[in-house]
């Protein structure tokens, strides 16, 4: 699965963010690989650039990205990010979500069909 990861916030680059995630410890053991994509059309973001994270098993994968967003988030005083699926739905991830709150939330993220992620 292909997600692309947006940052709306100027105190964040993708970069800064793609060195931050392969850097943590659990990102070794996890199913994801990032590589970043210039579309062919600007993007309406401080960042011209796409960070898409090739996710191989849901699970586990998903929860070592989503985990490593909201600690980067919670580093830069950031507030939320969201997971945008392709049908449209929204779901809201406030930087201060408990560890139980989370896990529940990735198991509905894994039902989305996620097309986006948006840094806040």
């Amino acid at each position: 699965m292909e997600i692309a990861i947006v940052t709306e916030t100027e105190q964040l680059s993708l970069q800064q963010l793609k060195e931050y995630l392969e850097t943590r410890p659990e990102w070794a053991q996890s199913t994801v690989a990032l590589e970043t994509r210039y579309p062919q059309f600007p993007l309406r973001t401080t960042d011209p650039a796409l960070l898409i994270a090739l996710v191989g098993v849901l699970g586990t994968g998903l929860g070592a990205l989503i985990t490593g967003l909201l600690d980067m988030i919670k580093q830069i005083k950031s507030q939320a990010i969201e997971i945008h699926g392709k049908s449209g739905r929204i779901l809201k991830v406030p930087a201060n979500i408990s560890p139980e709150e989370l896990d529940q939330l990735i198991e509905r993220a894994i039902k989305l069909d996620i097309e986006r992620i948006v840094i806040k």
